[in-house]
């Protein structure tokens, strides 16, 4: 399998597609890329624990099933934390013109059959989130999510639940996303085992999730306590309401972010920050 996976990175096309930039960028600073710790920064009994985040009814009972499924998987395996609410909601798809419009009231995991010109054809799913930086420029400096949603390929690539000969497993492309929307970021190496490899192939079923995963979430949220947010003027603030960001595209204390995650299946993925490319990457032995 591993031999399988490193033709397809060798083969993988290294052109870097132009993404529009919805999100003005002033007052923009040079940042580190992916390394940068993402996270929300509610407590365990904010309100974003547990997610509501609810699936489109355009994918098919059994999808939907699945889908749930791979949200179970995370949760059956930490404990510490109740990561999404249970049942899980359906929506109407959403399929905006603009991928800023995503930043609303609502998380979700949309099907789409019409793929967003701005993102790259090649990408399998993506996870899209709002943020702001904080802490700029210091030891502490992270991401405090504001909003995520998961989308899913279906103009340029056929997905199953079944194993279904030339189709990619649908609950295995899920499962990363939901590794993503949780604030997980890539994980470059074969060792350990990761659902968060940045590739996954026809041959990949990934439905389960391996220690370096749980111990990844709760390094961010359980082992370690929440990064304190400093205001310009040096005390500490409390995290913005999750609609807060949609009330500008500056804050006061950070950047606003719009960051898009990308799953590929050759072996090439791309973590993207307000249109711009911060980090192309391949999985390393």
């Amino acid at each position: 399998m591993k031999l399988i996976l490193l033709l397809f990175i060798m083969i993988s096309c290294n052109q870097v597609d132009n993404i529009s930039d919805s999100i003005n960028k002033t007052n923009r600073v040079p940042t580190s890329s992916e390394s940068t710790t993402k996270r929300w920064t509610g407590s365990v009994s904010s309100s974003y624990f547990p997610f509501n985040l609810e699936i489109s009814s355009s994918f098919s009972s059994e999808e939907q099933t699945e889908i749930e499924n791979m949200m179970n998987e995370w949760d059956s395996n930490i404990s510490e934390i109740d990561i999404f609410t249970s049942p899980v909601n359906t929506i109407a798809n959403f399929t905006p013109s603009s991928l800023g419009d995503y930043n609303d009231t609502t998380f979700g995991i949309y099907k789409a059959q019409d793929w967003h010109s701005s993102l790259s054809s090649s990408a399998l799913a993506v996870t899209q989130y709002f943020g702001i930086r904080r802490n700029t420029g210091t030891s502490s400096e992270f991401i405090d999510m504001l909003h995520a949603d998961i989308i899913i390929n279906y103009e340029h690539f056929d997905f199953s639940t079944d194993s279904t000969f030339g189709t990619y497993d649908l609950p295995s492309v899920v499962l990363h996303e939901l590794g993503h929307f949780i604030g997980l970021s890539h994980h470059y190496s074969f060792t350990p085992a990761s659902v968060m490899y940045p590739t996954l192939t026809m041959f990949d079923y990934e439905r389960l999730v391996y220690q370096h995963d749980i111990d990844a979430v709760l390094d961010l949220y359980v082992n370690s306590s929440a990064p304190a947010i400093v205001s310009s003027s040096g005390s500490s603030t409390s995290p913005l309401v999750k609609s807060s960001i949609r009330d500008s595209n500056n804050d006061s204390d950070g950047e606003v972010i719009r960051g898009v995650f990308e799953l590929r299946p050759g072996g090439q993925c791309r973590h993207i920050e307000n249109g711009v490319v911060k980090k192309v990457h391949f999985i390393k032995n």
